[in-house]
């Protein structure tokens, strides 16, 4: 097993502290700066969470101090009185330096890496992981961070963000941003071993998984291609709902009336049926009555065999000309029949249309 390397800030045990009152005027100009603090509370999205990571990392250190240290120290046995003197003091100074080293590194690679900032449950997971780094030395009470862990920390969520991030994007390009960045990365191993430079040991975590990423994305691109054939195949039989209308002009009237009624929605130009179904109002024959009340009112060309064949390919209601003539037949016979069930339904139209 590889041994930690474990990085901190070291105080002498003999110092004194000097407070300097230098006004508030000298820090005007950094008001508006956030520091590497501001940023980790950010990240966290709430700052309830970060004090209390802050108390626990104060707990360790106590439970990590000398025992002598221990029992002189009134903040260790949780006494008020601050103006006693702080036996750990110094310890505390140690802990808080390590921190801000650490805090620092850890923001800049954040805010250096735009997948990682801008995928805030990864970026939320990452900081949380940032906290399990500190290490303490029991008897010195003491403080340090393992550097290694936090970059490799940092890698593994830049790797999960440009995973979700290629779920969302062309399959081809991210080929294309794979493949290139596996040719560099190899190029860098490469060199790293002609030259002889250390080898940082997450690259080859690196290069498998944009290896990964290019097979992954290959197979997506198969099934996007066959789908968009298949959609060709069936786009030979047009069942799209326009067909169903005598002209355009009625087909956007009622277009219009559906949508201003609830029973179409618009998102970014593609038109989304919207049916509610109910105890007493069933889908299919929802569906169903909204294509009488069409045809009675004369907005469907006279063609029943287009009607079911639409019914199948839009909602998969499979019908033949006998099964719809019967449905449709029992919606038109009680047409004007409010005390019937099948009125239920078309009137939920035939007033709008």
């Amino acid at each position: 097993m590889k041994e930690k390397k474990l990085i901190g800030i070291e105080t002498p045990t003999n110092f004194k502290l000097i407070k300097l009152d230098v006004g508030e005027k000298i820090f005007e100009d950094h008001k508006n700066v956030k520091s590497y603090l501001d940023w980790i509370k950010e990240f966290l999205v709430d700052e309830k969470i970060f004090e209390a990571y802050n108390k626990k990392l104060f707990q360790f250190l106590h439970k990590s101090l000398p025992k002598e240290t221990q029992n002189k120290c009134n903040l260790c046995f949780d006494k008020k009185d601050y103006s006693l003197k702080c036996y750990c003091e110094y310890h505390i100074i140690q802990m808080y330096g390590s921190f801000a080293l650490a805090g620092s590194q850890f923001v800049e690679i954040v805010l250096s890496n735009q997948f990682i900032f801008e995928d805030k449950k990864v970026l939320f997971d990452l900081t949380k992981q940032f906290f399990t780094c500190f290490h303490f030395i029991m008897g010195k009470g003491a403080m340090y961070y393992d550097q290694d862990i936090i970059v490799r920390y940092c890698v593994n969520a830049n790797l999960n963000a440009i995973a979700e991030v290629f779920k969302k994007s062309d399959p081809v390009e991210n080929i294309k941003v794979s493949n290139e960045t596996l040719n560099n990365l190899n190029k860098e191993v490469r060199e790293d071993k002609f030259f002889e430079r250390e080898d940082f040991e997450y690259k080859p975590f690196q290069q498998g998984f944009f290896s990964e990423q290019i097979e992954i994305n290959k197979n997506r691109h198969f099934v996007v291609k066959e789908s968009k054939n298949q959609s060709n195949k069936t786009n030979k039989n047009d069942y799209s709902f326009i067909n169903l209308f005598k002209s355009k002009e009625i087909y956007k009237k009622a277009i219009k009336t559906l949508k201003n009624n609830g029973f179409i929605a618009e998102n970014k130009g593609v038109l989304n049926w919207v049916f509610t179904e109910t105890k007493e109002l069933k889908t299919k024959q929802t569906i169903i009555a909204l294509c009488v009340v069409l045809e009675i009112k004369q907005y469907f060309k006279p063609s029943p065999k287009a009607v079911y064949n639409y019914l199948e390919y839009e909602f998969g209601i499979k019908m033949n000309k006998s099964t719809y003539s019967r449905s449709s037949d029992g919606f038109k016979d009680d047409y004007e029949n409010e005390k019937s069930t099948n009125y239920t339904y078309t009137s939920l139209f035939k007033d709008i249309l």
